[in-house]
């Protein structure tokens, strides 16, 4: 008996040993990755100041725009997202060659896809009327989408070499290439929005689109340097079945993102429904959520790598411990994110304006989303395990069986009782729905299904997770 109740206290003791390592592991590797988020919100908050000076008709075009330019541009990032499992189960497995093949492979497949995304792009700014923006706004919102456009390149460049970095472990190129853009993003985009008088004349919107240009391809240059070892590898340097491989884990990511953000544009509509007022408050809690959501990003980033490792290694432990964690991790952020807006909820939306009006209206959707955060960090954390598993599908499924199937539908029958705080009540229980799907699948396939896969690995493979 003694001897038995001693075996088990060894056992939890080195539970709670491997459990504080990949916390700790966890943690080095996401504060690199919160902050290369959070710098990249930073980028469009210094674009939207510099914009407001122009006055608010340039303030509504380029609003409409950056939307416009984040649709368009989602899909081609979210197929550059499938790189993700394939880069870091390379790493894992101790394949260097074939990830630097991985890399180069995908460089070449965002040179191609910026040329009809930026196209698309061009084409979304000579049709802005028809899309229902204001006629004196839709000049502002032409010449920023035209700016931006010609970032498309270094932008989905950046998303290459930064999902290469987290992939491997090596995130202060990242960090740097963040802290220098956010330096010079404010000077340029004030110089070429606002000219310097009387020596040079601002472009206006379209100055701001160059800056926020500039600013990303400073970005992607620091992270280029930081893959410069894998880039120039010797060996095989093209290889088609690995593009394409990246193509069939990635579109589904792609669509995926579309299905989420077109599930907010909904809850936009159906709160417009209720006027000015409401749609003002409704805008500065996306504001928070969106920024509180890059704090998830960068966890969700650090577990996929970690657990994309632990397969390409064939340690199922590992990738289970990851996967635990991280949606711990995610969730406690998250939460710790949700008590301060319960409690400071005017605080926070003093941040964002001094309307009186907007702060009070925001109010009743902000305490929504304090109580429920952590489910968001959970279910973009459990979102993520499963991309560094290779499973891009079923978050897809999943995605429209929580928001389209559940959660739009349920906020759009409560809206007639609670007003426009229905329909994120609805989106809220999409959070619940999508973390409980995407928990279920995790245990199924990396806690069950990869366990009854993998043969024991030695502990020396421990090293590149």
């Amino acid at each position: 008996m003694g001897t038995n109740h001693r075996a088990e206290l060894i056992g939890m003791k080195t539970m709670v040993l491997f459990w504080f390592r990949e916390f700790k592991g966890l943690m080095i590797e996401s504060i690199p990755l919160v902050l290369t988020h959070l710098g990249s919100v930073m980028l469009g908050l210094v674009d939207t100041a510099v914009v407001g000076r122009l006055g608010q008709d340039a303030l509504a075009g380029v609003g409409f725009a950056y939307v416009c330019f984040f649709m368009v541009t989602l899909v081609g990032i979210g197929v550059l997202l499938g790189l993700e499992p394939v880069l870091s189960q390379s790493y894992g497995r101790g394949d260097i060659d074939g990830e630097a093949v991985a890399l180069r492979g995908g460089l070449l497949l965002a040179a191609v896809l910026s040329v009809p995304t930026t196209v698309a792009l061009i084409w979304v700014a000579f049709h802005l009327e028809q899309l229902g923006v204001p006629t004196e706004a839709v000049g502002h919102g032409r010449d920023y989408l035209i700016g931006r456009s010609v970032g498309v390149l270094p932008l989905f460049l950046l998303v290459v070499f930064r999902v290469h970095l987290q992939s491997i472990g090596k995130k202060m190129p990242l960090v740097y290439g963040t802290i220098f853009s956010n330096a010079i993003n404010l000077p340029v985009a004030w110089v070429l929005t606002h000219g310097i008088q009387p020596w040079m004349c601002g472009l206006g919107a379209m100055g701001a689109g160059l800056a926020v240009g500039i600013a990303v391809a400073v970005q992607m240059l620091f992270a280029a340097w930081g893959s410069r070892g894998e880039l120039f590898r010797g060996g095989r340097w093209i290889e088609k079945t690995k593009i394409f491989k990246t193509i069939w884990l990635g579109l589904p990511i792609g669509v995926q993102l579309l299905v989420e953000t077109g599930s907010f544009a909904v809850v936009t509509w159906m709160v417009a429904h209720h006027g000015a007022t409401p749609l003002a408050g409704h805008h500065l809690t996306i504001s928070v959520v969106d920024a509180a959501f890059h704090i998830a990003l960068g966890i969700a980033g650090a577990t996929s790598a970690r657990v994309g490792r632990a397969v390409g290694a064939g340690d199922w432990h590992a990738a289970k411990r990851s996967s635990q964690v991280g949606m711990v991790m995610g969730g406690l952020a998250l939460a710790l994110v949700g008590f301060v807006l319960l409690v400071l909820p005017r605080g926070v939306a003093r941040l964002l304006t001094n309307d009186t009006e907007a702060i009070e209206a925001s109010l009743p959707f902000l305490k929504i989303v304090a109580c429920f955060e952590w489910i968001d960090g959970i279910q973009a954390v459990a979102q993520a395990a499963l991309r560094g598993a290779g499973d891009t599908q079923f978050p897809l499924l999943a995605n429209l069986i929580a928001y389209w199937v559940i959660g739009l539908p349920l906020g759009w029958l409560l809206r007639a009782s609670l007003g426009p705080q229905g329909p994120w009540l609805g989106i809220v229980m999409g959070f619940l729905v999508m973390a409980a799907l995407s928990g279920w699948r995790l245990r199924w396939l990396v806690w069950d299904h990869l366990r009854q896969s993998f043969q024991p690995v030695d502990n020396k493979s421990n090293g590149r997770l």
